[in-house]
């Protein structure tokens, strides 16, 4: 009997090593696919955007929790507009987006404008929520904010949703207050009709 509880025992932890590895070797994809794009990010703070709809813009940082990005987007913690874990906006992340929806909705009626949504999070990893990754959850979350703004009267063809996990910190990830500042949602004013990042192919 101990002989076939020790194989037992044995054969699991063949199988937590695969699934260790696997795991480890679907974070190196998610890893090395983030390097393919990132350069290719487009960014706000006016990139050949028209500056007064830029001006604009960053002036809604005045409503709500939104607080200006360095490149000129809009931003606002994620402990905010979700529950821990959740992609389901709270009623205090869906005030957060009626307050700007209006203003948003009129500055994307230029046609040389889109609006593209981010979600981040911090580096902790999925534990009991159920999601694949933060990846996953970051898009998922910013899927959420971009169909609320549709609800809200804006166009989804004027937007789309980008999910960067937690590979774009703002702060440390070292401390709780750093890991806050990461868990966030940002908007940013972008040219249309956007700017497509093409991942390579493997190669052997």
């Amino acid at each position: 009997e101990m002989t076939a509880n020790r194989d037992d025992l044995s054969r699991k932890l063949s199988t937590v090593e695969t699934q260790r590895a696997a795991a480890r070797l679907d974070a190196e994809e998610w890893r090395a696919k983030y390097e393919a794009v990132k350069g290719a990010k487009p960014v706000g703070g006016g990139m050949g955007l028209p500056p007064e709809l830029m001006q604009k813009f960053v002036e809604l940082a005045r409503r709500g929790p939104w607080t200006p990005t360095e490149t000129g987007g809009l931003k606002a913690s994620t402990d905010i507009l979700f529950a821990s874990g959740k992609i389901d906006l709270k009623d205090e992340g869906k005030k957060a987006l009626a307050d700007v929806a209006p203003r948003l909705k009129e500055i994307l009626t230029d046609p040389r404008v889109m609006l593209r949504i981010d979600g981040h999070t911090d580096s902790q990893p999925i534990r009991v929520s159920g999601w694949k990754d933060n990846l996953h959850l970051s898009l998922m979350r910013a899927w959420s904010v971009m169909n609320e703004l549709i609800k809200d009267g804006i166009p989804a063809e004027r937007m789309y949703a980008a999910g960067f996990g937690m590979w774009d910190p703002i702060a440390s990830n070292a401390t709780p207050e750093g890991r806050a500042q990461n868990r966030r949602v940002e908007l940013h004013l972008v040219p249309a009709p956007g700017l497509t990042a093409v991942i390579p192919e493997k190669t052997e």
